[in-house]
Parts: structure tokens; C-alpha cells; sequence
């Protein structure tokens, strides 16, 4: 997994994040920043998907440990 940060260990399982979810953030700050929008707004939006990330993260764990 070359284009993979580790993030971790959880129960044994080794959890990494993409180098193009950092993109992901990337596009979304910038996107809000061409709109002028408000830093709560840019805000919101990188929370947004963190927590779905983290929803998706869980998710998977879910599969991992059960199966």
C-alpha cells in the first residue's frame, strides 16, 4: 500500500487512509474558498466527511471483526 498513510491499529486490524482522500479534503476546502464562503461552512464540510469516513471506517471494522 504505497499510496497509504497507517493510521493505526484497531483489534488487531491495521486501518490506513488513501492519499487521495487527502485530496478529497483538499477539493472541498478550495471549493468553499473560490466561493468565498464562510470558514464555518469549510468547516462543516471537511467535518461532514470525516464523520462519514469514520461511519465508513466503523462500517468495516463491523465486517472484520464479525466474519
Amino acid at each position: 500500500m504505497k499510496w497509504s498513510i497507517k493510521l493505526g491499529r484497531v483489534a488487531g486490524i491495521e486501518v490506513y487512509m488513501h492519499l487521495t482522500f487527502i485530496l478529497l479534503i483538499a477539493w472541498i476546502v478550495l471549493s468553499h474558498w473560490i466561493q468565498r464562503e464562510s470558514i464555518a461552512a469549510t468547516i462543516e464540510g471537511v467535518a461532514f466527511i470525516l464523520a462519514l469516513f469514520a461511519c465508513v471506517v466503523l462500517h468495516e471494522l463491523g465486517h472484520a471483526l464479525t466474519g
